[in-house]
This record gives C-alpha cells, structure tokens and sequence, in this order.
C-alpha cells in the first residue's frame, strides 16, 4: 500500500489561488535534499511584481528553516489548472463491457 505522507525532503506541488484583489496564482513547488525550485504565476501583472517582491523575504525564511532556495521564477501568465486535475467520473456514467471471442 502506498502511503500518503508527504516527504518534506522529495516533493511537487502544485498550488492555485483564485483571490479577488491579487487574480489567479498557481505556485509550482519542486523540493529535493531540502533544495526549492519555484515558479509562480500570476494573471495579474502587478501580482507578477508583489511576488518578485517578495523573494528576498522568501528566501530568507526558506533559510531559517534550512532549505535552499535554487530557482526563483514569477510571470504573468494565466494557467489553467484543470490540465493537472485528476479526471472525476460519476459511477452512474461507467459501463462495463465485456466480451469473448
């Protein structure tokens, strides 16, 4: 069986905010041996800036909580999440067919 912990060390994550101020989010998270790639992006241009914004800060508490910060990206660009999603299907709409030759 396969567990369903998250190992800090060795994980990817994909995130997406939808806030009415800032626009749609969607951070990629790559962490390996306590390295952190990331790439935010943003629909907003001025969210694109904020978050530039942030990365001294960033990569200072990624720091204190001894990770590595290697790759930093922000851009303008509008994702859509549902291309990552696991396609969902209603029982009611599964058939099952079976044949023999």
């Amino acid at each position: 069986s396969k567990s369903s912990v998250i190992d800090p060390d060795r994980a990817t994550l994909k995130l997406k905010f939808n806030t009415d101020s800032l626009g749609d989010i969607c951070v990629d998270l790559k962490v390996e041996d306590k390295k952190v790639w990331s790439t935010f992006r943003c629909e907003k241009l001025v969210t694109k800036q904020l978050v530039q914004e942030s990365m001294v800060d960033l990569n200072s508490r990624m720091t204190a909580l001894d990770y590595q910060l290697r790759e930093f990206k922000s851009l303008h660009k509008h994702v859509d999440i549902q291309q990552f999603l696991v396609p969902k299907a209603r029982l009611t709409d599964i058939s099952r067919v079976s044949s023999e030759v």
